[in-house]
């Protein structure tokens, strides 16, 4: 069985921070894989997200994206970028 994708998927491994609505403190995850609209995470089972936030990178690198969750699975969430 093959997977069809859109846009070509680039493994990755990088640290990034979930910026929630309401919440002083970031969250922390890993980013594993990222396309040109949309990426994996990695974070903590127990994490309580909403459905929609702001990614950036925990370096200084341009990761900054607007985020909404298109799946939930237990420590991971697929995101596509908004516009």
């Amino acid at each position: 069985m093959s997977s069809f994708r859109y846009y070509f998927r680039s493994e990755s491994a990088k640290q990034a921070k979930i910026i929630a609505p309401n919440r002083e403190v970031p969250i922390y995850c890993t980013v594993s894989n990222i396309t040109v609209s949309g990426c994996c995470l990695q974070v903590g089972a127990t994490v309580q997200l909403p459905e929609a936030f702001h990614l950036v990178a925990d370096d200084e690198d341009s990761l900054n994206y607007a985020c909404r969750v298109v799946w939930r699975k237990e420590g991971q969430l697929g995101v596509e970028f908004d516009e």
